[in-house]
């Protein structure tokens, strides 16, 4: 019964970790498209300075994005399952 909750617990952090990748990734992509890439070799605004700034991003901060995104993932997972074992004390 306990390992079924860690397992749901950790699972919902990957699942965060994996967000906040994908929003990392997002937020590059957003600001390569709007500025350019401004590192060698110069790269335009556009979806080349999309793709460029993205992979950029994620490269520099995924340790931060992938620590952060698992913290509240656990945390939402640690809400909902506390939240779960009270209904089912109330039903009982």
């Amino acid at each position: 019964m306990m390992g079924n909750r860690i397992s749901a617990i950790l699972t919902r952090g990957g699942l965060g970790a994996l967000c906040a990748l994908v929003a990392l990734a997002a937020v590059g992509a957003v600001v390569g498209y709007r500025t350019g890439v401004g590192a060698r070799p110069n790269v335009p605004p556009g979806v080349r300075g999309a793709v460029v700034s993205a992979f950029s991003w994620l490269v520099f901060f995924w340790p931060v994005a992938a620590a952060l995104g698992f913290l509240g993932g656990c945390l939402a997972g640690l809400a909902i399952e506390g939240i779960k074992s009270a209904a089912t004390k109330r039903r009982q």
